[in-house]
């Protein structure tokens, strides 16, 4: 995701309040963001109970959301990349290897 977009999300996370600690919070916010608008989300906010801080995950509670397991998950650095493409083609040119026709 082009930085602008990250600068983008990160402003209206600041602009609603919303805390954003660590780059998981801010995948949160970004799927929030993307599922329910900065509506309910204003709303979501005003509503959390108990003085509770506007982190993500507090707000996908309000909103009885939770965050799909690609949301929670570091995504693989290029280095990981790299070396799970390595691994695939090591298999695809494994000699012996069979083949469909």
């Amino acid at each position: 995701m082009p930085e602008s977009v990250h600068l983008d999300l990160a402003a209206q996370a600041e602009q609603l309040g919303v805390a954003i600690s660590n780059a998981r919070a801010l995948r949160e916010f970004r799927w929030l963001w993307s599922v329910v608008g900065k509506d309910a989300l204003s709303t979501a906010i005003a509503e959390l109970p108990g003085g509770r801080k506007a982190f993500p995950a507090n707000i996908a509670k309000q909103l009885k959301l939770r965050f799909p397991d690609q949301v929670l998950q570091e995504p693989p650095t290029p280095e990981e990349l790299e070396r799970r493409f390595d691994a695939l083609r090591a298999a695809i040119n494994r000699p012996g290897r069979k083949t469909t026709s």
